[in-house]
């Protein structure tokens, strides 16, 4: 670029040393850029050279006879320059097509590592939405896959439950229909049964009545036959007895040996205790209280003879104690008679005692002493084994209770059935 300025300025100092006005070079002149250039460069002269006008340079003077010659030489100096000038604007305008090419290439070059670049971020854009619509359709299917696994489940579950709903179903009516053929039997077996069922209560009433007319037969026969024991007891052994007390009696003791005196009153005390011995047996076997008014006056006239006649303080305590069955009634005088035996003869008490009361459906019995207890020999012996089948005959249950100490309890416990109260 410097040549170029500096050949511009050769030029142009020889144009204006050969007296070529200043138009003549317009038709030349460069283009403005160049002329810029030019003006540049020429300030950039010395001062020396910058300060003298091209139109104020001294040109030699030259005579008339040599000015064509000059002339000539100056058109063929002007010619020659023109030729530079245009091979000049020649360098010039391949040089200015050149740049505009580099200038041009290289915007190429930016527009295409612009467009790459571009598209790389498109592309990087494109493969971040791709990434991302590939995770979506990703989370897609596996909500998809759940879903439908889940569907599965579903659809297996209700296939279940429809088969299980359907076995209840099928259950169900066979059930009902066996529930309606069981009504049906039923319905039959209710009717038999009821028929039979009225069939043996009527079996069973007679059956009653006649083990009621049995038992009042019995009772019969077993009251006629204790009256006969009773009265033959009282009769004949009795009779028996009060002869061999007479006889007795006509005995003079104080003729007799101490020993044989001695003999005597026992003879007469034996013969006492036996006569006394034999009212008793025959007035309990079948007293005239018992059948007349029931067992409560019974037991009232026992305690009162046996607080007579004996030593021991017997107390009877009626709480509840009403009419009952005829054969009830003998059975619970005939152990209270047997217990009050056994207290006579085994116990050596002072006291004794009969209690009768009702807790709920219950009739209770006791018969207390304070005794020394029962023993182990007499409990097994005959008069308690008729106890326990009497009480078994009642439907009842008995529990004794012994101690050395505090004496014997016998404690009865008798159902308060129908068929237990007096008819």
């Amino acid at each position: 670029m410097s040549s170029l300025l500096w050949c511009f300025w050769i030029w142009h100092i020889s144009f204006a040393g050969a007296g070529i006005p200043a138009s003549a070079g317009d038709n030349y002149s460069l283009p403005n850029k160049h002329t810029k250039r030019a003006a540049q460069a020429q300030m950039a002269l010395p001062d020396s050279a910058a300060g003298q006008s091209p139109q104020t340079v001294h040109q030699p003077f030259i005579p008339s006879s040599e000015r064509p010659q000059t002339w000539q030489n100056h058109q063929q100096t002007i010619f020659q320059r023109q030729s530079d000038i245009n091979d000049l604007r020649a360098d010039i305008e391949r040089s200015e097509l050149n740049a505009k090419a580099r200038e041009a290439e290289f915007n190429r070059q930016v527009e295409n590592e612009r467009l790459r670049a571009s598209a790389k971020q498109v592309q990087a854009k494109a493969n971040k939405q791709q990434l991302t619509q590939q995770a979506h359709i990703n989370v897609l299917n596996r909500s998809i896959e759940q879903q439908t696994a889940q569907a599965g489940v579903l659809i297996g579950g209700v296939l279940i439950l429809l088969g299980f709903v359907g076995m209840l179903v099928r259950q169900n009516r066979l059930v009902a229909r066996q529930k309606k053929q069981i009504e049906s039997l039923n319905t039959g077996l209710e009717g038999k049964v009821r028929e039979r069922t009225a069939e043996l209560e009527a079996v069973n009433a007679q059956l009653r009545a006649k083990n009621r007319e049995i038992e009042e037969a019995l009772l019969r026969g077993q009251t006629i036959e204790r009256k006969r024991v009773a009265a033959d007891l009282h009769d004949n052994l009795g009779g028996l007895l009060s002869a061999i007390k007479m006889s007795l009696a006509f005995l003079k003791p104080q003729h007799l040996s101490d020993q044989e005196q001695q003999i005597y009153r026992n003879l007469l005390d034996m013969t006492k205790e036996a006569y006394a011995e034999i009212r008793y047996l025959s007035h309990n076997l079948q007293p005239d209280e018992l059948e007349k008014q029931g067992l409560s006056e019974a037991l009232i006239r026992l305690t009162d003879k046996l607080n007579i006649t004996q030593s021991i303080d017997f107390t009877l305590t009626l709480g509840y104690l009403p009419r009952l069955d005829k054969t009830i009634e003998f059975n619970l005088y005939s152990i209270c008679v047997e217990l009050c035996n056994n207290i006579l003869k085994h116990s050596n008490a002072t006291r004794a005692e009969l209690r009768f009361q009702r807790f709920g459906d219950e009739l209770n019995m006791i018969v207390t002493d304070n005794g020394r207890g029962l023993n182990a020999s007499n409990s097994a012996g005959m008069g308690l084994q008729n106890i326990k089948s009497r009480t078994e005959a009642m439907r009842g249950r008995v529990e004794i209770h012994a101690d050395a100490e505090s004496g014997t309890t016998f404690f009865f416990i008798l159902p308060l059935s129908a068929n237990f109260a007096a008819a």
